[in-house]
């Protein structure tokens, strides 16, 4: 009898310490994020409000793929007038799925998008979503880029011009919109605030020739404002500070005469394909790719050994130096409900939806590649000194922001 209970007493105090060694060695690993994210150590250094697995060292609570099961996708609202609910098309088992490399929902009516050689596959999909007529998809066979014509730069120099503002409204909540052209097409970042640079916006991933952000809450001084754009060549150009109060302000927006059908045209920039669509009317365009069903991997002669041993090793480095991540869908708008049991539908905002058709949203509420809104919309990732983590300094701040009719 005295040998069994020290047998169970051994079991017990050996699953004890198990326990406690993965638990330790779990946050050990997690600790490790820290050596290259080290600007997470900043913010619970100099946050009041820190998201308690960040505070815990817990990453994989919120990242890691492996460690949690995927819960069920977070129930959404009945659809109504207010909010535009995007649900993706069933495809049967024979249809290849499509990758959907660019997803903009700003539209325009002159827009590029840049795709590297690798991500192409044997199809190429475009979708345009026009503002008044619904969607067009465009397929084609995906080009041999050597065969394609070569896309050049069309000035010397990359240049930002025509300046102003629209909407220009400085009652209840101020606001405006600060439209500017360049000469090539490029994707632009624009920093602005009202004494200093606070905010940072940057736009899609298409590169356009006219471009605009909506501002707003700002004072009577105005808003600071500095924009770099950057176009498919590398160049750069930066404007000098300016404050949009010195602006002209006109009625409507400047508009180039839009074309009388679309025209696509496919070209060889630097070795990626340059996509270049023009639109008869403003469309927002998403860019994917697919392969088909029928068509069989070729397989030329076998890699060298050199090659075998220098890919096995990247992906073996690969696989130690991370963990697998979860999507940014799903660590923005489901995983917080692994733990914020009573965010229901009705009691909390929506996410994973589109806004209002006609709501300005300001460019600090950061949205989903596609537009959609995430939980991270609204709250800051890591940690803030704003009580419930707000991007706003208060709850009606950040309702009003959006909901300017409240």
């Amino acid at each position: 009898m005295h040998d069994q209970l020290k047998h169970f007493y051994a079991i017990v105090v050996t699953s004890l310490c198990l326990l406690l060694l993965s638990s330790l060695t779990c946050q050990a690993n997690d600790a490790l994020c820290l050596d290259c994210h080290d600007e997470i150590k900043q913010v619970i250094d100099e946050s009041y409000y820190v998201h308690e697995p960040v505070r815990a060292y817990k990453c994989r609570v919120c990242h890691a793929r492996d460690e949690f099961e995927p819960s069920m996708p977070v129930s959404q609202p009945e659809p109504n007038n207010n909010y535009v609910l995007a649900y993706k098309q069933t495809t049967s088992h024979e249809e290849q799925p499509i990758t959907w490399l660019v997803e903009n929902f700003t539209p325009a009516f002159h827009q590029s998008a840049l795709i590297k050689q690798r991500k192409l596959k044997d199809r190429l999909i475009l979708d345009l979503w026009y503002q008044q007529a619904g969607k067009k998809t465009h397929q084609f066979d995906t080009p041999d880029l050597d065969a394609l014509q070569t896309q050049n730069p069309r000035y010397q120099m990359l240049a930002i011009e025509n300046l102003y503002l629209t909407d220009f409204d400085t009652r209840l909540v101020p606001r405006a919109t600060l439209h500017w052209n360049t000469n090539e097409p490029s994707r632009c970042t624009t920093s602005y605030g009202n004494k200093a640079l606070d905010v940072v916006y940057e736009e899609d991933d298409l590169y356009l020739y006219d471009h605009h952000i909506d501002l707003r809450n700002f004072t009577d001084g105005g808003y600071v404002v500095e924009i770099s754009c950057r176009d498919p060549y590398r160049r750069v150009k930066t404007t000098d500070r300016f404050n949009i109060l010195t602006l002209p302000v006109r009625e409507q927006p400047i508009a180039a005469p839009p074309v009388e059908e679309d025209r696509i045209a496919l070209k060889n920039l630097q070795g990626k394909l340059w996509i270049e669509v023009e639109s008869h009317q403003p469309a927002s365009l998403s860019v994917g790719v697919q392969k088909t069903a029928d068509r069989q991997q070729a397989v030329d002669e076998p890699l060298s050994q050199a090659l075998v041993e220098t890919t096995t090793a990247d992906s073996e480095r690969s696989e130690d130096e991370h963990i697998t991540l979860n999507t940014r869908l799903y660590t923005t708008t489901q995983v917080c409900h692994k733990c914020h049991t009573g965010l229901e539908p009705g009691q909390s905002h929506p996410v994973n939806v589109l806004p209002p058709l006609n709501m300005i949203v300001p460019p600090e509420y950061k949205r989903l590649k596609n537009g959609k809104i995430s939980c991270m919309t609204c709250h800051t990732v890591h940690g803030s000194n704003t009580e419930h983590r707000l991007i706003k300094k208060s709850p009606k701040a950040l309702c009003t922001g959006c909901h300017t009719n409240y």
